[in-house]
């Protein structure tokens, strides 16, 4: 069976819920691919989280020898479906000491929820500080879900700033490109 069609399949099982079709896959992968690659097994993260099997999940992402952010992220996004918030935040620090990786905008995404979620204000703004410091800054999925977890933890007046800065993003890339087709 060709790579790109297990991917495709286990895709497919995550969005259509289909956990006993992602075993056999699974069973299948096992039995016939010499070296589970990383794309595989973090589709296969994702399709036992979003099949609501937080367990499996959690086992094959702990075999996983070498971890990346799509990893992180596949993890943390299972916990948060599998409405394990704390979980999502206690496992985030070995991302940095047991892996020294970077989170990127997935991974923040995740977070935030899962402060959002929980409520957990101190932990809310620690993403945040290292949210803003990070080459990722800029991303729009996170800076919304910063206004929404703001908002949910009841501080409305930092979820308006955090607006206020997306606007004034906004504003000035659409007048850069104003300006830019002005010299056309």
């Amino acid at each position: 069976m060709c790579y790109t069609h297990l991917v495709y399949q286990l895709q497919a099982c995550a969005r259509h819920q289909t956990p006993h079709i992602g075993k056999k896959l699974h069973c299948h992968i096992n039995k016939t691919v010499i070296d589970l690659c990383r794309s595989i097994s973090n589709n296969l993260i994702n399709m036992y989280g979003k099949c609501g099997l937080i367990r499996d999940s959690l086992n094959l992402f702990n075999l996983l020898p070498h971890r990346d952010p799509v990893s992180w992220a596949s993890i943390l996004t299972a916990n948060n479906q599998a409405n394990l918030p704390h979980l999502t935040l206690s496992m985030f620090p070995a991302m940095f000491k047991q892996e020294g990786l970077q989170p990127d905008h997935y991974v923040f995404a995740c977070l935030v929820k899962a402060c959002a979620t929980l409520g957990a204000i101190k932990q809310g703004n620690q993403v945040h500080a290292s949210f803003i410091v990070s080459p990722v800054s800029d991303d729009n999925v996170v800076n919304s879900s910063l206004v929404d977890m703001d908002e949910k933890c009841g501080l409305p007046d930092s979820g308006h700033v955090v607006c206020l800065i997306l606007v004034m993003r906004f504003l000035i890339q659409f007048l850069q490109r104003i300006q830019f087709l002005g010299q056309l």
